[in-house]
């Protein structure tokens, strides 16, 4: 509009100017003048009113071709960065001089400084790349990202460019670039603006999808809220299953576990069915369950069927397992609001399961920690029955001590010693060891310790075959030894024919001494040679003189003799002491125990808390594997007589 009203006011001053003749050159001037402006209003015009590159362009280079008198013309723009073209719009050219045109112009655009109107008669000679038919070049630059050239060819009247042509040139392309620089303003707004649109949807999709979410977890404290304030597993699943109706809008659901090994089902909930129903529906989930398909291993909730044929009435179907022996499954009817379950109720259902079966193994610890409760207090007493079974008083006789030591592996043991008196003012000595480990084994030590006090002290009532036993004694053995000793053999008999079935033995060393002489008659059913200890160490070991007893009846038990002196001291003792294993896994060893007794010890409660000291240093921090059980029986030196 500026270019319209400075021709304007020209044309004026014209019509109020004197009449006076004006001076050819001058004439000429005005007129020029006139048409640069009225060239670059028509100009700005076509190209201030379009904010298409491409077509301002196109507008551009038909404005200045017909101004400038020209049927050959191109105008090219190219990302500068990567040298690739973005437009060529070319007239008065042919088909094939496109690539022509480009490849000159890139050249052109890499050679010469953007800005300056360059004719082919003067700096242009050196651009022989351009076709011939370009004899006009102007270079410019739109910004650092993209760069352009106008290509102008001869004039129809012949006339060459002059230095005005190149004014009018610089001045349009400028009018150019300001309005390439609006159209890619305009085409960055409206990108703006397609983004923000896009991003608006976006934020849309996110709020809903936050909303969802807060929806779930809202559901999922409620469920989780009502579920894990319980640890009675049928409390549980009938919550459950009210808050799963609830949230999801149905009057018809149902929750059931089954025991996997049996294929039983262990809990039934329901609501809405009829009561005629509940066998159709137990069957169809067992069944859904048990297949090969549904009765795969699986860790997580998982949806299997919408409308199962196997249960017509449920449309959502969720299965789950609590841990290798339970599995479950929930069905939900169709919602009240008509709707059927999608991706969002599924991903939900997914997740409540998943929190039920962590309330239901909770439970399930609950109800195994409780029983653990009840089996240990039940350990606990038998622990104490137990030990009500060991002597809690060892006889005290002149000249002679009685030290014993225990340490039971588990609650209870199957190890046992005793120390008892007996007829003819003998001393019973016993130390023995149940196979295996535990409740079994306390039982059966039980049993046996108190068949061999029994049989020991009453034997003469009962009527024993002179061959179960081989007496091999010095005439100084006493009959009072000799029948103690026969209760081997009876509690033998008794076990084998009576408990034979539960293949329990036992291996005994029963020793009867005569405190008065000295004299020990034993028989050994299996067990580890007791030692004879004197002041040099180990004097004897008292090799078994019969099989382990219970394994079979009517065993032969032979009765050996040895004779304490003075300052000796017997040890008995169970494989838990050579056994006991250190960290690392090595074993205590029978070469450990004797290489303990080469020194002499002043009493059987030293020697024994030596042991004692020794063997728990070698297990250090190990875990005890068998029961630890010894016997000592000292005689007292005659100076201390």
């Amino acid at each position: 509009m500026a270019a319209k009203d400075t021709v304007d006011r020209i044309k004026d001053t014209q019509i109020r100017s004197e009449p006076s003749p004006m001076p050819e050159r001058m004439q000429t001037e005005l007129d020029r003048q006139l048409f640069h402006l009225k060239t670059l209003y028509d100009v700005s015009r076509e190209l201030l009113g379009v904010v298409e590159v491409k077509a301002i362009l196109k507008n551009f280079l038909l404005m200045t071709m017909g101004n400038f008198g020209v049927v050959e013309g191109f105008v090219f723009t190219q990302d500068a960065q990567a040298k690739e073209t973005t437009q060529l719009i070319s007239m008065g050219f042919q088909e094939n001089e496109r690539p022509l045109l480009v490849k000159g112009a890139t050249r052109f655009l890499a050679k010469a400084d953007p800005g300056g109107v360059l004719i082919r008669d003067e700096a242009l000679q050196s651009f022989d790349f351009l076709l011939p038919a370009v004899v006009c070049a102007v270079p410019f630059s739109i910004d650092e990202g993209c760069s352009g050239f106008l290509g102008l060819g001869s004039k129809i009247v012949g006339d060459p460019y002059s230095n005005d042509d190149k004014d009018l040139l610089e001045t349009l392309v400028n009018s150019l670039v300001v309005s390439l620089k609006n159209a890619r303003s305009f085409e960055d707004i409206k990108r703006l603006n397609l983004d923000m649109q896009e991003k608006n949807v976006e934020l849309e999709k996110a709020l809903n999808e936050l909303d969802r979410r807060v929806y779930h977890l809202k559901t999922l404290y409620d469920v989780s809220k009502d579920i894990f304030g319980s640890v009675d597993f049928e409390t549980i699943l009938k919550n459950f299953l009210l808050m799963a109706m609830g949230n999801f809008g149905v009057i018809q659901a149902l929750i059931l576990t089954l025991d996997t090994p049996s294929g039983e089902i262990t809990h039934f909930e329901s609501n809405g069915y009829q009561e005629s129903d509940f066998a159709s529906l137990r069957e169809g989930a067992q069944q859904l369950l048990l297949d090969g398909s549904a009765g795969r291993a699986f860790e997580n909730a998982e949806i299997l069927t919408e409308s199962h044929d196997l249960i017509p009435s449920v449309d959502c179907g969720v299965s789950f397992r609590v841990d290798e022996k339970c599995m479950g499954f929930l069905g939900l009817g169709s919602k009240l609001i008509g709707e059927p379950y999608n991706e969002g109720d599924r991903e939900l259902l997914v997740t409540l399961v998943n929190n039920l079966v962590v309330a239901l193994k909770n439970a399930i610890s609950f109800e195994n920690m409780k029983r653990q409760l009840v089996l240990d207090h039940e350990l606990e007493k038998g622990q104490q029955i137990q030990r009500n079974f060991l002597p809690d008083q060892i006889p005290q006789l002149p000249n002679w001590e009685i030290a014993t030591c225990f340490f039971p592996a588990l609650q209870v043991s199957g190890d046992f010693y005793d120390a008892f008196l007996l007829p003819g003012e003998c001393v019973g000595l016993v130390i023995a060891d149940v196979c295996d480990k535990g409740v079994g084994s306390a039982l059966f030590m039980a049993l046996s310790r108190s068949l061999i006090r029994v049989f020991s002290g009453e034997s003469s009532l009962y009527d024993l075959p002179t061959s179960a036993i081989n007496e091999n004694m010095q005439a100084a053995t006493d009959a009072h030894q000799i029948n103690a000793l026969k209760a081997v053999a009876l509690t033998n008999d008794y076990i084998a024919q009576e408990h034979g079935e539960e293949g329990m033995f036992a291996t005994v060393f029963f020793g009867v001494l005569d405190p008065k002489t000295g004299l020990l008659a034993y028989i050994n059913a299996g067990h580890l040679p007791p030692l004879i200890v004197g002041s040099a160490g180990v004097k004897q070991r008292l090799k078994p003189t019969g099989p382990a007893v219970g394994m079979m009846p009517h065993m032969k038990f032979s009765i050996q003799e040895v004779q304490l002196e003075p300052g000796d001291i017997l040890l008995g003792y169970t494989d838990g002491v050579t056994e006991a294993q250190d960290p690392s896994g090595e074993f205590y060893t029978i070469n450990r125990l004797l290489s303990l007794l080469e020194q002499p010890a002043s009493t059987a409660s030293d020697l024994l808390e030596r042991i004692k000291e020794n063997l728990f240093i070698h297990m250090d921090k190990a875990e005890q594997f068998d029961d630890i059980t010894m016997l000592a029986v000292h005689r007292a030196p005659l100076s201390e007589g």
